[in-house]
């Protein structure tokens, strides 16, 4: 679009020069006309002298007729330059008025481009605008995430994450201090492995997803200490509603 608008520009400066050269034609034209007119003037002002002498004098009447033929002769010629000239304005104003049809073309042309810009910079606003929504919700969203985090792994209580069909995906850390095993050995393992009562921890894991939830379901851990805990859990879902897997709490006796 810069580059059509620069083709425009140097356009529009190649047809004011034109423009101010065929004034400046024009101006020497009307001037010479007028020159024309003068020696016109001139020439019949000689023939009415002429006239009166050839009364008095033949040899002077043959010299002035002679005159008068050279005359004639240049008359002829400026009729026939005037003929030219006037063709020339002719052709002159037919290139002028092609020369505003075409202005007008380029000023539509650049009106376009301008609405166009004013589009393109409008949509650029709208573009940058999302993005900084965009960037201020994910800077949010990754606040709370670490917010989120940081207060689980507070807990002193155990805390898992599991699937729908009791795999255990993620823990904190007293998670990993209770049952003695790295994390990376507990993601995977089934659920129900770390109770005494695995029928009943599976159960327990069971009512969250047929219910959404469980409160205070008494399991006891299989740790040196055999603890005791209260199982609570809910269900999360993706945006679109669709359970992905269950939080649950391992609520020990202090």
């Amino acid at each position: 679009m810069q580059q059509s608008l620069s083709l425009a520009n140097i356009e529009l400066a190649f047809q004011n020069v034109e423009k101010e050269k065929r004034a400046e034609e024009l101006s020497l034209a009307n001037k010479n006309l007028a020159f024309q007119n003068e020696e016109n003037g001139k020439l019949i002002a000689a023939l009415l002298s002429a006239r009166e002498e050839l009364a008095f004098q033949k040899e002077e009447k043959k010299k002035r007729a002679a005159e008068l033929n050279i005359a004639n002769i240049e008359l002829a010629f400026q009729d026939e330059e005037k003929g030219k000239r006037a063709e020339e304005l002719g052709i002159a104003n037919i290139e002028l008025a092609f020369q505003d049809e075409e202005k007008g073309k380029r000023a539509e042309e650049l009106g376009i481009a301008n609405i166009e810009l004013d589009f393109q910079n409008k949509e650029k606003e709208k573009r940058e605008t999302a993005n900084k929504e965009l960037e201020a919700y994910i800077y949010s969203a990754k606040l709370a995430s670490q917010y989120s985090l940081s207060l689980i792994e507070a807990s002193r209580d155990p805390l898992f994450t599991i699937s729908p069909t009791g795999k255990i995906t993620d823990m904190n850390e007293a998670t990993v201090r209770v049952t003695g095993i790295p994390r990376e050995k507990l993601i995977g393992t089934n659920f129900i492995d770390y109770f005494t009562n695995p029928d009943k921890a599976r159960q327990g894991y069971q009512q969250v997803f047929a219910k959404g939830f469980v409160v205070d379901y008494p399991l006891t851990i299989l740790d040196h200490k055999l603890t005791d805990v209260l199982f609570n859990g809910s269900v999360y879902k993706d945006d679109k509603g669709n359970v992905l897997g269950a939080v649950v709490v391992a609520k020990r006796y202090y």
